[in-house]
């Protein structure tokens, strides 16, 4: 059967627990440091989400300026004539 976190379209044939493989000793050694690393991940993820967004905003902006003044009829019509070109 399927979850949301395994979207494989096949039914599952067996399922293996690898929580049961681990070492528990291990784990609960590395515990606070895994925390710590998942914490930095976290902000490092929201940073790049906010630096992306600043992007497509600044983006938009610069779109919305250039777009009137942009013969797109004359680009299409020179990537179509370079796209013969190249292909042949």
């Amino acid at each position: 059967s399927r979850t949301s976190d395994a979207p494989c379209p096949l039914d599952a044939y067996r399922h293996i627990r690898l929580d049961a493989a681990a070492d528990r000793e291990y784990l609960r050694a590395v515990r606070p440091q895994y925390k710590t690393y998942k914490k930095a991940y976290s902000e490092v993820f929201k940073s790049a989400e906010a630096h992306l967004a600043r992007a497509k905003s600044l983006h938009d902006e610069m779109e919305f300026l250039y777009n009137p003044c942009v013969d797109f009829d004359g680009v299409y019509s020179l990537a179509d004539k370079y796209a013969d070109v190249i292909v042949g």
